[in-house]
This record gives C-alpha cells, structure tokens and sequence, in this order.
C-alpha cells in the first residue's frame, strides 16, 4: 500500500525550487536590487512566490489555489508591499491578477502538451505574463490618467521585469519535473520529514 502524498509539502518543495529559479535570474539581471522592498525589482521574488505556489496549487485543485492566491494576495499587501493607498492595492491587484491569468491560460493551453518541445514552455509562460503584465499597465495608467508619463523606455522595462519574473517560474517547473530532478526533490522532502 503507498503512503498518500502529501500536497502541501510538494507545492513547498516545487515552489522553493522556481522561487530560486526566480532569483538567480533576476540576480543576473538586477543584483542584490532585488531584495530591496522599496524597488521595483522586488517583484521578482514576490511574484515569483505568487505564481509559482499558484501554479503547483492548480495542479492539485483550482478551488485551493485561488484559496491560496487570496491568502497571498492579502499577506503581500498588508505586510511585504504594504499597499496602504488604493493606487497601491490597484496596482497589486492589477499585477498579481496578470500574472495569474497568464499561469492559468499557460496551465490549461500549453503545460505538458508537447513532450518533444518541452524547452519552450518557460518562453511561453514568460511572453504571457509579460503580455498580461503590459496590457495591466496599460489600464492602470488609463484609470490613473498617468499617459503622459509613459516612454518606452518604461514599458520596456516592465516588460521586461515580467518576463525574467515568468521564465524564473517556468524554468523551475521544467527542472521539478524532468526525471534527473528526482534526487533533488526527494532531498528536499526528507528535509521536510524529519
């Protein structure tokens, strides 16, 4: 008889593995910046610990990982971008929602649909939620009637944030669910165990 697995524990491990993912890449692209709460750059492990527990929530159940989303919407907004003002809560919402729109279109139209072109799905999940991610800015400077103050140089740059942010997320789903990263995997849940 197998021993039942438990859920919480692979969503940790899987989520700590694309959360690093996240942060190496982000490291290469912007140092330490990324650690610095005031920045924004810090949405890289912010967003990274969003969508990756989203998207190993959603392998499970839908209903725990939007469960969880709202749970780490609220934890983000009270305590890490403390979002006080509601510019602030638009925007995380705005930011977080785009992100997880994007991991849930990619879950459901592109995740594990072709085992041969496996090496694409962290640049496709990475152009969706830059993709989502642009189109969200877009409407927030519309309702903030902040047109005036956007250059290219700006898009570029959140565009750009949003796709290391979604290949980060990406690359850790491909390395948690190739074969050789079973070792890593099992490390990781026995450290768990004891």
């Amino acid at each position: 008889m197998s021993a039942k697995p438990n859920y919480l524990t692979e969503i940790i491990i899987r989520s700590l593995i694309s959360l690093i993912c996240c942060l190496v890449i982000g490291y290469i692209f912007y140092q330490a910046r990324i650690f610095n709460r005031h920045t924004s750059t810090f949405s890289i492990p912010v967003e990274g610990i969003v969508g990756s527990i989203f998207f190993y929530s959603l392998r499970i159940n839908i209903k725990n990982a939007f469960a969880a989303l709202l749970v780490l919407f609220v934890i983000d907004s009270a305590f890490i971008s403390h979002a006080t003002r509601l510019t602030y809560l638009l925007r995380d919402f705005f930011y977080i929602g785009a992100l997880i729109a994007a991991i849930y279109i990619f879950y459901h139209f592109f995740y594990n649909k072709s085992q041969n072109e496996r090496w694409l799905e962290p640049l496709i999940l990475s152009a969706l939620v830059a993709t989502f991610t642009l189109v969200s800015t877009t409407i927030l400077v519309i309702i903030n009637k902040g047109l005036n103050v956007v250059t290219l140089q700006w898009v570029y740059y959140i565009a750009k944030l949003y796709f290391l942010i979604g290949l980060g997320i990406g690359i850790g789903i491909i390395l948690t669910e190739e074969p050789y990263s079973e070792k890593i995997l099992m490390y990781f849940r026995n450290f768990f165990k004891s």
